[in-house]
């Protein structure tokens, strides 16, 4: 499997096993438990992980799956499917909090959930970012936190996921992509005024005016 629609199918399936191998990579990421959402810290986050997969081309988050790390190399890889409380996850509250954190909205990001089989009221679930919005980026997250967890104001954050982690972006990045936003902005500019030339060469030209209507001006003037 090397897409999040191949993870989607087995998840829908039921066959949880066939994650067991996959390595966590840009595009997915295992939990084995899900975001407790009971402080501001943890709620950014949710909003910091889900907004990084957004700006680096979607992916998908798999919840009750634990994933252990090689020494030599550190890569993490699915080795666990561990079914958590259907409770434990509310996924009205993530869309909440997602929907106040991260902006433009995140309006392709799908919570599902899927019923373990046992009959225990446990569950494995996902959150799937499409691909599609990355035509919006950058997604920035608002309420950022100071080292005493507390709120600073209008700050906000930007994050990309590259390969398995969400590293620290640099200044240099960050004008990167505040330059190419300028960039678009005046692209789009120019379009609207190329549409502008357009519709007025194709607007009807006036029909000239008819010679007796000319000599009459001619001679009140």
């Amino acid at each position: 499997m090397n897409s999040p629609k191949e993870v989607l199918e087995k998840l829908l399936a039921g066959d949880f096993q066939s994650l067991i191998g996959i390595t966590e990579s840009v595009w997915i990421d295992a939990k084995e438990i899900p975001y407790i959402l009971d402080t501001p810290k943890k709620k950014m986050e949710l909003a910091k992980d889900v907004s990084a997969f957004a700006s680096s081309g979607g992916g998908i988050i798999v919840l009750g799956f634990d994933a252990s790390k090689d020494p030599a190399t550190a890569v993490e890889t699915i080795s666990k499917v561990c079914p958590l409380p259907s409770d434990l996850l509310d996924a009205n509250q993530y869309r909440q909090i997602l929907g106040k954190s991260v902006y433009p909205p995140l309006n392709g990001v799908t919570i599902q959930t899927f019923d373990s089989g046992a009959g225990d009221g446990r569950v494995v679930a996902a959150i799937v970012i499409d691909s599609a919005l990355g035509a919006d980026k950058p997604y920035l997250v608002a309420n950022m936190l100071d080292e005493a967890n507390q709120s600073i104001g209008a700050y906000m954050g930007y994050f990309e996921r590259k390969h398995d982690l969400i590293p620290p972006i640099t200044i240099g990045r960050l004008q990167q992509l505040l330059a190419a936003g300028q960039q678009w902005s005046s692209i789009d500019q120019r379009l609207l005024a190329i549409e502008s030339n357009m519709n007025s060469w194709s607007a009807p030209k006036p029909a000239p005016p008819k010679p007796w209507l000319r000599r009459r001006s001619e001679k009140i003037a």
